[in-house]
């Protein structure tokens, strides 16, 4: 799929939306495109994801906890995970939650200051 509309529509989209659909897949010369943006921006906005078991998305997205995850090319599994989260309110509500949740607690600016002090305490060889 290809955005067509202008970038500052993004959230405004994800907005109305009630789920996030990624069906990424290797490419037929084995082309893979790591952990898609738009998983990390839908999860920040508290969408549900349904993606595929494709490259990182299953770092990003964890099946059951964050979004729902199915094989390459499983159109079926797909779909599914889409009737089923289509007939669950609460579920895509806890789902989305708990991956807002997780881009909070892995890329606030908090997180990172962290995770970069923690590299400056071990390069100067300082213990916390």
């Amino acid at each position: 799929m290809t955005w067509a509309a202008p970038t500052t529509a993004v959230p405004s989209a994800m907005q109305e939306a009630d789920v996030l659909l990624v069906p990424s897949r290797t490419a037929s010369d084995g082309d893979q495109e790591g952990t898609p943006t738009v998983i990390c921006e839908g999860s920040a906005a508290g969408l549900p994801i349904v993606a595929t078991r494709h490259a990182g998305i299953p770092e990003q997205v964890a099946h059951e906890r964050t979004g729902l995850l199915a094989d390459e090319r499983d159109v079926a599994g797909l779909a599914g995970h889409l009737v089923r989260l289509s007939r669950s309110a609460d579920e895509r509500v806890a789902l989305g939650e708990a991956g807002r949740r997780k881009m909070q607690a892995e890329y606030s600016v908090e997180a990172h200051r962290e995770r970069l002090q923690a590299v400056y305490d071990e390069v100067l060889g300082r213990s916390r």
